[in-house]
């Protein structure tokens, strides 16, 4: 039996979550011909599966993460019928492998050197089977993670891929900052807080790697603590606050923070979102959430991610 045949029959390449099995690059741009193979013949399933790439400095393996990216992009344009880009990566023949679900996707990009335009043939397969792209299945959501400012993650625009969330140190391909890399990455968490199976993967991780009835908590510390968490703010108050910073920075001729676009663009949505706000202040100080630090006016607000409320 061939290994192509054990895709399907072997259940060890099949997974409930998402599992990369193979990557085949022929006279590829940057990597010329070569093989991953992502599943080893020992593996055992266990409740999560990690791929690691390990390797020295210089061997592409920040390259090769990005190419995985680029290509389950062009899985999301197929759906969503838009023009497919290939970026840097405009020479050779790919095919990559994954499960998801428990089924196998196969995507295949073909060289065409006859073609001057679409040089390119896709083939999507499920299961070795000819698939239709629009219920071609995806992750919920790709992440690309690191601490580094050499990583080699790509940077989409808006919606440009909704399912990748860049959660590294850089701020745009050229900037990087270690607090933008720790509010992305807390935004991002909390973001997804309401998520059951976010939180179903959360527990498990939890449980695997810190212990049984443990819990990841979010702390923020409050600023001008006097003015918005003393149990009396109101919509009123706020405006004063952002007028106050938009009078004095234009007497400087200087420009106004980020917070004060941010309190206009929540006032422009005229919704109840502002009042929320408030509502939400005044009742960490009535509901006595707020915890005291010592030396300090601030506070801090604890939130544990397990809790659903």
């Amino acid at each position: 039996m061939t290994k192509e045949e054990l895709l399907i029959e072997n259940e060890r390449f099949k997974y409930i979550g998402f599992k990369l099995i193979s990557l085949e690059l022929t006279d590829f741009t940057f990597f010329g011909t070569i093989k991953y193979d992502f599943v080893d013949n020992d593996d055992v399933q266990d409740k999560i599966y990690t791929t690691v790439i390990i390797g020295p400095n210089g061997t592409r393996k920040s390259l090769l993460f990005n190419l995985i990216i680029c290509i389950l992009k062009n899985i999301h344009d197929f759906k969503e019928i838009n023009p497919i880009d290939s970026g840097k990566y405009r020479d050779g023949d790919y095919h990559l492998t994954y499960a998801l679900n428990n089924e196998i996707y196969e995507i295949k990009r073909i060289e065409q050197p006859h073609k001057t335009n679409n040089k390119f043939d896709y083939v999507f397969l499920r299961n070795k089977k000819i698939y239709d792209i629009s219920d071609f299945a995806l992750p919920i959501t790709i992440i690309g993670n690191s601490i580094t400012i050499t990583d080699k993650f790509p940077f989409y625009k808006g919606n440009e891929f909704p399912k990748f969330q860049y959660l590294g140190v850089k701020n745009t391909p050229q900037t990087s900052s270690t607090k933008s890399y720790i509010k992305k990455t807390i935004d991002f968490v909390a973001k997804l807080s309401n998520s059951e199976s976010f939180l179903n993967g959360l527990n498990l991780i939890t449980e695997t790697f810190i212990g049984e009835k443990k819990n990841i908590c979010i702390f923020y510390r409050t600023v001008n603590t006097t003015k918005f968490f003393d149990g009396n703010l109101t919509e009123e108050k706020i405006d004063t606050f952002f007028i106050d910073i938009e009078e004095k920075y234009k007497a400087r001729e200087k420009t106004p923070p980020f917070k004060l676009n941010n309190y206009k663009s929540i006032k422009n949505r005229k919704t109840n979102d502002l009042q929320s706000s408030v509502d939400y202040c005044n009742n960490l100080y009535y509901n006595d959430e707020l915890i005291k630090i010592d030396n300090s006016s601030a506070k801090l607000i604890k939130f544990k991610l397990s809790d659903k409320k």
